[in-house]
């Protein structure tokens, strides 16, 4: 090979390498900035009730950047039309008003950050008085005893949080991760953040891969979830990530429903005798029923529901299914909802999620529940998100663990923005009922008149969850010791 030959081929390759950097110049500036900023202009729209939903500015605090020169100009905020997103929000959400109104939301909740590393992006900040001031719900805090929402209680919490978070993104490499993290799939609402496509994505390149182990998600995780507690949300395997176990039919298709979904409605549960379980229900003591509140009860253990809770069972499988070979029953309870209940009286009414990572509950109808018997109402897909610390019962100091009741306003236009249309009251006919992660948001409808609804609520958690979930907070979900009978006053029934 002569010299002139070898400076050919010298010069192709360079010329090879120069047009790589420019594609991943160009993929960086141009796919970075307009994907993260057009994802938080849709999901903070103030016109569809986020932010401004009150009609008043709402208190100024130290943790809100600025509004810029552009935003006050008055001139109408231009976004690219493209439906670029990796996520479904359902619809494309335009951008329209005047231009400092959108800013400053837009600012309050999610600063922008610039940096010489060629990203221009918007990073959530939940932590900051805005995100907070519209997070709970009044009536419900209520409901655990607190006086109200004491909003500048709230925001010094998460004050030291709030300002952490707009430090740690002036790195380019945090902000590469999390810029990683969209391309891959990440979706983003105001409560949480789910990796349930990266780890979908990421996992087809990485045979071994977990999200616990993903670096570009460990850089994330130092910064919203530092603390102790949460080491359990992330070390605990992903039941909807794990392969499909082989089963026939129905079962199979149930099971894959709640990988999907975060629970599944069952017709009628199979291998008991309704009656039988409705009889001897009917026999079990326990305090008075109260017509306002929410009361559970049972003396003794069922022996009509013996053939429920063997491990070759219908509600065995699904739990399987779902949790795997290490799953544990952790107890049941008979329940029951009064008329009145309400989101003042009854706890579990208001929008939550029990902040315990993933475990089930199954619920079996005493009698036919219809729109008027108090259903629960879950929005499917959520189980998959990591939720912000603000929206978590264990995250708080001792005096105010249980700010987790959350505004439904909030709750349904996230939802509707990443998930669609999903959220769906559970329905059905007496002797059947659902199974659901409890880490879906949920609540029950107490809006208008009502008839009381009683149903038997079971518990099913993995072995290592439990564990975990006991040397991390030994009051965490109740994370003791598994049930070997149902005794009066057991735990593990506190949350619908």
């Amino acid at each position: 090979m002569g010299p002139r030959c070898i400076r050919r081929r010298s010069l192709l390759l360079l010329l090879i390498f120069a047009v790589l950097l420019f594609y991943q110049w160009r993929r960086v500036n141009i796919i970075g900035y307009e994907r993260v900023s057009l994802a938080w202009h849709a999901m903070l729209d103030p016109g569809a009730g986020f932010g401004h939903a009150m009609g008043e500015a709402g208190p100024a605090t130290e943790l809100a950047a600025q509004v810029s020169q552009e935003g006050k100009s008055g001139n109408q905020i231009s976004l690219s039309s493209k439906s670029w997103l990796p996520f479904p929000f359902g619809h494309e959400v335009p951008v329209t008003g005047d231009a400092s109104h959108q800013h400053t939301i837009k600012e309050d909740i999610a600063f922008q950050e610039q940096s010489d590393c060629g990203l221009h992006l918007s990073v959530p900040n939940p932590f900051v008085a805005r995100a907070l001031q519209f997070l709970y719900d009044p009536q419900g805090l209520q409901s655990m005893g607190f006086k109200g929402f004491n909003l500048p209680e709230i925001v010094e919490v998460w004050e030291t949080y709030a300002v952490k978070i707009e430090k740690y993104f002036r790195n380019c490499t945090r902000l590469r991760a999390l810029n990683g993290l969209l391309e891959d799939g990440l979706r983003m609402s105001e409560l949480g953040m789910d990796f349930s496509l990266v780890h979908s994505k990421r996992l087809k390149t990485k045979a071994k891969y977990t999200l616990v182990g993903d670096e570009d998600i460990a850089l994330i995780r130092q910064v919203y979830w530092p603390q102790k507690v949460f080491s359990l949300m992330w070390t605990d395997t992903v039941a909807w990530g794990k392969r499909p176990l082989i089963l026939a039919g129905h079962r199979y298709k149930q099971i894959m429903a709640i990988r999907r979904d975060g629970y599944v409605k069952i017709d009628r549960w199979e291998g008991v005798d309704v009656d039988s379980v409705i009889a001897e229900a009917a026999t079990m003591g326990g305090r008075a029923h109260s017509r306002a509140r929410g009361s559970r009860y049972m003396e003794k253990p069922m022996q009509s529901l013996k053939p429920l809770l063997d491990r070759s069972s219908h509600l065995w499988q699904l739990v399987i299914g779902y949790l795997g070979a290490e799953a544990r029953f952790d107890g049941y309870a008979v329940f029951k909802l009064g008329e009145e209940v309400s989101r003042a009286t009854y706890s579990n009414a208001p929008w939550h999620h029990d902040g315990c990572g993933q475990r089930l509950k199954a619920f079996f109808y005493l009698h036919d529940v219809d729109r008027k018997t108090h259903p629960t109402v879950i929005a499917g897909g959520t189980h998959r998100t990591m939720w912000f610390p603000p929206s978590h019962y264990f995250a708080f100091p001792d005096h105010l663990v249980g700010h987790n009741k959350l505004n439904a306003a909030t709750v349904e236009k996230a939802v509707e923005k990443v998930y669609g249309p999903t959220i769906q009251r559970m329905l059905g006919s007496m002797g059947g009922g659902f199974l659901f992660d409890t880490n879906c948001l949920h609540a029950a409808d107490v809006e208008g008149v009502h008839k009381p609804r009683s149903v038997i609520i079971f518990e099913f958690v993995s072995r290592n969850h439990a564990r975990g979930a006991h040397n991390v907070f030994p009051k965490l979900c109740n994370s003791g010791d598994g049930l070997s009978s149902v005794k009066p006053g057991d735990a593990g029934f506190l949350h619908d």
